[in-house]
């Protein structure tokens, strides 16, 4: 648990607004202690998983952020149970690389099963 930010969440729009909003949420809200050297991953990394459960979850979608004092944790979630997998696209293809990145960029990261849908997590230190 971070002393200097308290963990944060909100609702977003089940709509194409959705990431930018989630975008500057994470900016608003990375702990300045901890979260700084993070924030240009985070904000990429939580507009894929946004757009993600824009596109194939369904409503509501809802973000948290989290610092534990040695890392940021960023949680997406959505009604829907089907989980989403790490794709790898052809060059020429314009889509599926959200999880991808994710992966890729990640410290951890995981998907799970709630009572209300899914998450998507992950973690950057």
């Amino acid at each position: 648990m971070c002393e200097t930010t308290p963990a944060a969440s909100t609702q977003l729009p089940h709509a194409m607004s959705a990431p930018g909003l989630a975008r500057r949420f994470v900016t608003d809200y990375a702990c300045a202690a901890h979260g700084r050297g993070q924030v240009d991953n985070a904000t990429l990394l939580v507009s894929e998983a946004v757009t993600n459960a824009v596109l194939y979850g369904a409503p509501p979608v809802a973000l948290s952020i989290d610092c534990t004092g040695d890392a940021l944790t960023i949680r997406v979630g959505d009604a829907s149970s089907n989980l989403p997998i790490v794709e790898h696209p052809k060059p020429d293809e314009d889509h599926g690389r959200g999880m991808l990145l994710i992966d890729m960029l990640a410290d951890e990261w995981g998907t799970q099963l709630t009572a209300k849908g899914k998450e998507v997590w992950f973690v950057l230190r």
